[in-house]
């Protein structure tokens, strides 16, 4: 717990160097750069009370594998997932309370390869997924009012579901 600096429900950074992570309870925002360039985190369990994730909050971090994102979520961040590079997601059904995803928020993560989008979504910022090579199939729903420049731009996507 003492790796965790986290102020009014705010996880500020992360100090530790633990591989396997269980972000504590109660924590509600992930904040800018909280985890950047932390390479020695593998796999993240975040809590159902986070419901945003802030700007380049995981931002390069080389090893991380595995992160589930609650369904409490409604905001990701610019920058929060780019540049981890071999990173997985729990499921590939994002949060289902998800109403923004900023810009760059997963480029250049490489292993995305499929994604629902929820019906919540509204915006997806430019550059969104941009060089996530292995992405090939996404879901998008009608309401989804916004999508950026290039926000898919070099993935191999080649048909869009829509719901």
């Amino acid at each position: 717990m003492d790796d965790f600096e986290i102020k009014d429900g705010v996880l500020v950074k992360y100090h530790g160097r633990n591989q396997t992570l269980v972000i504590p309870e109660g924590t509600t925002v992930i904040g800018e750069g909280a985890f950047e360039g932390n390479v020695s985190v593998f796999s993240i369990e975040m809590p159902s009370s986070v419901c945003k994730i802030e700007q380049h909050a995981f931002a390069c971090c080389l090893n991380l594998l595995n992160i589930n994102l609650p369904d409490s979520i409604t905001k990701i961040g610019s920058f929060a997932f780019s540049s981890c590079k071999i990173l997985t997601l729990s499921t590939k059904e994002l949060p289902q309370s998800l109403t923004d995803i900023g810009e760059e928020a997963f480029s250049n993560c490489n292993r995305l390869s499929e994604l629902v989008f929820p019906s919540k979504l509204e915006s997806i910022g430019a550059r969104a997924f941009f060089k996530c090579e292995s992405l090939a199939k996404i879901k998008l729903n009608k309401n989804i009012k916004f999508i950026g420049f290039s926000a898919f731009g070099f993935t191999k996507i080649k048909d869009i579901f829509k719901s």
